[in-house]
């Protein structure tokens, strides 16, 4: 069951991951944008930086993962719990090795998004000391929504899972082991 939220979530991941990129046009409608220039990559660049660039991608992508899977079913059994420990430290590690692709991939999605007076108005805010409160709590507040939006994301899981089911005529005994699964999670608001 587990396998089958997993896949599902990281499914749905990767297709938004998938949409194009879009960029404001002078007159502030969205557009696929164009590759960004230089100027737009520099300041990106620079606005990550003056965000906390690497540490601080390092911390919002551990709070999001720390949600991902504080919406999980627990595991049940000593050999499970360790294969999902395993699993989390290998998803640590891959991700702490990649940063600078994130880095690179969150500088690329700012440049493409905004314009250079808005990277540069950004970049103005982000240097004050507001600016630089809110870099640094930023992670704090993912951490803080994630926790308050977990169980609307148990809900999802359960009813996703279950419409999966439900399109693949799932057997009773199959949709009473799913049910279990997600005892935990609230009912559909």
């Amino acid at each position: 069951m587990k396998c089958l939220s997993v896949a599902l979530l990281a499914g749905a991941a990767v297709a938004l991951s998938a949409a194009p990129s879009i960029a404001r046009t002078s007159q502030g409608q969205a557009a696929v944008a164009s590759s960004p220039s230089p100027e737009a990559q520099r300041l990106s660049h620079e606005l990550i930086e003056a965000v906390g660039g690497e540490a601080n991608m390092k911390a919002t992508m551990q709070a999001a993962f720390d949600q991902v899977m504080k919406g999980m079913p627990e595991e049940t059994t000593p050999d499970a719990k360790t294969k999902m420990d395993a699993l989390k430290a290998y998803v640590k590690d891959w991700m702490d090795r990649r940063t600078g692709l994130f880095v690179e991939a969150a500088a690329q999605a700012y440049a493409q998004t905004f314009t250079e007076q808005e990277l540069r108005d950004l970049l103005a805010f982000y240097r004050t000391p507001s600016g630089q409160s809110v870099a640094v709590k930023m992670p704090t507040v993912i951490r803080a929504s994630g926790v308050a939006i977990t169980p609307l994301v148990r809900a999802l899981q359960r009813d996703v899972v279950l419409k999966a089911c439900d399109l693949n005529s799932c057997t009773p005994q199959q949709i009473a082991q799913l049910n279990a699964a997600f005892a935990d999670a609230p009912p559909t608001p």
